[in-house]
């Protein structure tokens, strides 16, 4: 059941990602702020539709980096990972979540 739970989460995630000609957060023509080389991080699994899934660096206490593409592979909560990416400028609104950057992930490893 869960993990028909994260593939529905998942789907209306990529689904809001792509759509044409609108900027969202997960969007990588946002200029990015800071790169992450092989940086340690944990895997967070939430049950909301607006950020099914989040990662947390090592050494960090309240930020989120928000993937804008992650395999259901590792969907789940508490996986160690090993992670690459571009960090991409927040676009905060009223709705969305405080302290929450998308990340491109350029490589991520179990």
């Amino acid at each position: 059941m869960r993990n028909w739970l994260g593939l529905l989460l998942l789907v209306l995630c990529f689904a809001a990602c792509n759509k044409k000609g609108e900027t969202t957060p997960c969007s990588s023509d946002q200029p990015t702020v800071r790169k992450i080389v092989n940086k340690n991080a944990i895997v967070r699994v939430t049950a909301t539709a607006t950020e099914p899934v989040y990662l947390t660096e090592a050494g960090t206490i309240d930020s989120r980096l928000i993937p804008c593409t992650l395999a259901l592979e590792y969907y789940l909560d508490g996986l160690e990972v090993v992670i690459s990416g571009d960090v991409k400028a927040s676009i905060q609104a009223a709705t969305g979540p405080c302290c929450a950057e998308p990340i491109v992930l350029t490589s991520i490893q179990k």
